[in-house]
């Protein structure tokens, strides 16, 4: 009875042994850009809970995301945004609350560049992001991407952002990064 069994699992061992010769297995490794892609989301999930922690401590989004149009016309990430939210603008955060701990910049990496004016924090081609907020408290945002194919005209969420990827030009919405998607 043993014997069957051992001769069943080696036959069974040795089915599984061919069929991985004939069928392709990924190498676990992801490529430059899908690298740099998943680098940014996350450099944007970082600012999104930076802003909604924000809002949550003065139940408004920082200064330059006040206006009526925040949810239509994009914020970037530098100037008194940044420094607000890393507690280096006392007009627009007094209580001093560190937000925003970014990364500095190295290489193609996303993050903070502390030196260049105003102080911006960029995607990994350089390039501040783009932040839009829900200006009037019902969880929705127009969705700034114009092809219907990809996602729902309104987003639901507080906080959306995104990079305008390679080529840098927002416009071109095939390459750019989201936070949403």
């Amino acid at each position: 009875m043993n014997s069957k069994i051992i001769f069943a699992v080696g036959g069974l061992l040795s089915l599984l042994f061919l069929i991985s010769l004939f069928v392709p297995v990924g190498t676990g490794r992801i490529s430059k850009i899908e690298h740099q892609k998943l680098r940014n989301r996350n450099s944007m999930k970082a600012l999104e809970i930076a802003i909604n922690g924000y809002q949550v401590e003065y139940n408004l989004p920082p200064g330059a995301l006040q206006s009526p149009s925040s949810e239509t016309t994009p914020a970037r990430s530098q100037g008194p945004l940044i420094q607000s939210l890393m507690a280096q603008n006392k007009i627009d955060n007094p209580r001093n609350i560190i937000f925003f701990e970014p990364n500095i910049r190295k290489g193609n990496s996303s993050g903070l560049i502390p030196d260049h004016q105003p102080a911006s924090f960029v995607d990994s081609w350089g390039q501040p992001y783009y932040i839009l907020v829900d200006s009037d408290a019902d969880q929705q945002i127009p969705n700034p991407d114009p092809s219907p194919k990809k996602s729902s005209p309104v987003l639901n969420s507080k906080t959306i952002i995104y990079s305008s990827g390679p080529d840098q030009d927002p416009l071109t919405w095939d390459d750019n990064i989201t936070s949403w998607e």
